[in-house]
């Protein structure tokens, strides 16, 4: 219950950061690109999985990677917040092409030394832009640069 409520609010947070952050044309909901899973790994990184998907941030080069995990026609998500000493930024990076494709990418660029939160999510609506925070990994945070 506690691990429920948690991702609740922080999701709540989340949604609240996208409708008010100032950059939010600039991030909001993207979707994440085909890659080849070949390319991810060859920098550290950081992340966050449940059941039906898995997120992943690494920091050279702001890549954001998302996975589908379970072949359920339902989106997974990586709903992130970024701020430091001046801006907060917020969004979610989502794929929808499924289990089959493997990893999926987004690229972001940050200033250096902001702290970054994300959770690997599912999506119930990417028209309805509705993420299921009950569906959500424990969350990971990570400085940028």
């Amino acid at each position: 219950m506690g691990r429920v409520l948690a991702s609740g609010l922080a999701g709540a947070a989340l949604v609240l950061g996208i409708a008010t952050s100032p950059a939010s044309a600039a991030d909001g909901w993207q979707a994440t690109s085909d890659v080849s899973d070949g390319t991810f790994g060859q920098y550290d990184y950081e992340c966050d999985d449940f059941a039906g998907g898995e997120a992943c941030f690494q920091p050279h080069g702001e890549w954001f990677w998302v996975r589908d995990l379970s072949a359920d026609n339902l989106p997974v998500a990586m709903v992130w917040s970024y701020s430091d000493d001046s801006s907060h930024r917020s969004g979610v990076a989502y794929d929808t092409l499924g289990k089959a494709k493997g990893w999926t990418n987004l690229n972001k660029s940050f200033p250096e030394d902001g702290l970054l939160f994300w959770q690997a999510c599912l999506v119930t609506s990417v028209a309805g832009r509705q993420i299921d925070y009950d569906s959500c990994g424990y969350g990971q945070s990570m400085y940028t640069g």
